[in-house]
């Protein structure tokens, strides 16, 4: 199952809703506007049951403000702490801000 959240200039779809492993595929950019909208697409992934393994992929991400930064927060809150949260492909200026966040020491960066 699929869930898809929209906004000018960002989307982003959850694939494998239900699974153990459910991948959140985000383009665009990640700021004031678009945050709530992934906020709320994680919220539903959660709805169907926490996943033990969460991917947000951010391959196709240019600006990951500090309102993303604020969403993996409370996303590695909603999971149980034995559960994986990943983040997958950041750009070098992300993966410096979840480095300097600490977000580096509860979540995995792979790519």
């Amino acid at each position: 199952m699929a869930i898809l959240s929209e906004r000018s200039e960002y989307s982003a779809e959850a694939h494998g809703v239900g699974d153990p492993e459910v991948v959140i595929d985000v383009h665009g950019n990640v700021d004031l506007i678009s945050a709530p909208g992934l906020a709320s697409l994680i919220s539903e992934v959660m709805r169907w049951g926490a996943p033990q393994r969460l991917v947000i992929d951010l391959s196709d991400v240019g600006i990951f403000g500090s309102n993303g930064v604020h969403v993996l927060i409370a996303a590695r809150r909603q999971l149980f702490s034995e559960f994986d949260l990943v983040v997958r492909s950041p750009n070098r200026l992300t993966r410096r801000v979840l480095e300097v966040t600490g977000l580096g020491n509860v979540c995995h960066i792979e790519g």
